[in-house]
C-alpha cells in the first residue's frame, strides 16, 4: 500500500511495481486493473500535486512527465487542463490509464468507421473528476473536454512515453455526424 505522506518514493514504488506486473505478466484488463488501482491511490495525495505542479489557467494545456520506467518504456505524466479545453478525437497508440486528482473530465469513446478517411463515430461517454480511474486499451479512441470551472489535474500513465508516439495531428479523427 501507498503512504500518501511521502509521494516522491511512492511514485518510484508505484513505477517498480507496475513494471513488475507488466515484466511478469504482460498487459491484459486484469494486470491494467491491478495498476490502475494503485495510480488511484497515488492520485489521492492531492496536496503533494497541487504543491509540486501548477495548475492549468485559461486556454492552457500542461503536460508534466513525472517518471519512466526503463525496463517497460511505460511514462507517468500529471496533465493540467484549463476549463473548457476540448481535445479532439485521438489515439494513444498504447494503453492509457487516468486518474482523477481534481476537476472533471468528460471522455468520449469512438468507433472507427472510415480509417483512410479517419472519421469515427461516438458510442459513449464516461466523467473523469477525483478519484475516478478510466483504463483505455491501445486501439481505443477518445476526446476529452474539461466541464466545470476547475481546471483538471490527473495522472496519465501510457505503455509508453508520449514523445515515441507519432504527432499529435497524425493521431486524430473527424466526428461522422
Amino acid at each position: 500500500m501507498l503512504n500518501p505522506y511521502n509521494t516522491v518514493e511512492d511514485i518510484k514504488k508505484f513505477i517498480d511495481s507496475s513494471s513488475k506486473i507488466v515484466l511478469e505478466n504482460g498487459i491484459s484488463t486484469k494486470q491494467l486493473r491491478l495498476i490502475a488501482a494503485e495510480l488511484g491511490i497515488l492520485a489521492n495525495n492531492k496536496n503533494y500535486w497541487f504543491q509540486s505542479y501548477l495548475a492549468a489557467k485559461e486556454n492552457e494545456e500542461l503536460l508534466y512527465q513525472i517518471a519512466t520506467d526503463e525496463k517497460t518504456g511505460m511514462a507517468l505524466y500529471l496533465i493540467s487542463d484549463a476549463p473548457g479545453v476540448v481535445s479532439p478525437p485521438h489515439s494513444h497508440q498504447t494503453w492509457a490509464i487516468i486518474a482523477g486528482i481534481s476537476g472533471t473530465e468528460l471522455n468520449h469513446s469512438y468507433q472507427v468507421i472510415d480509417e483512410k478517411q479517419k472519421l469515427v463515430r461516438k458510442i459513449s461517454s464516461t466523467m473523469v473528476k477525483e478519484g475516478d480511474v478510466a483504463i483505455l486499451n491501445e486501439h481505443e479512441i477518445h476526446s476529452t473536454e474539461v466541464i466545470g470551472n476547475i481546471p483538471t489535474f490527473h495522472l496519465h500513465l501510457y505503455g509508453r512515453e508520449l514523445k515515441l508516439l507519432q504527432k499529435f495531428s497524425q493521431r486524430t479523427y473527424s466526428v461522422n455526424e
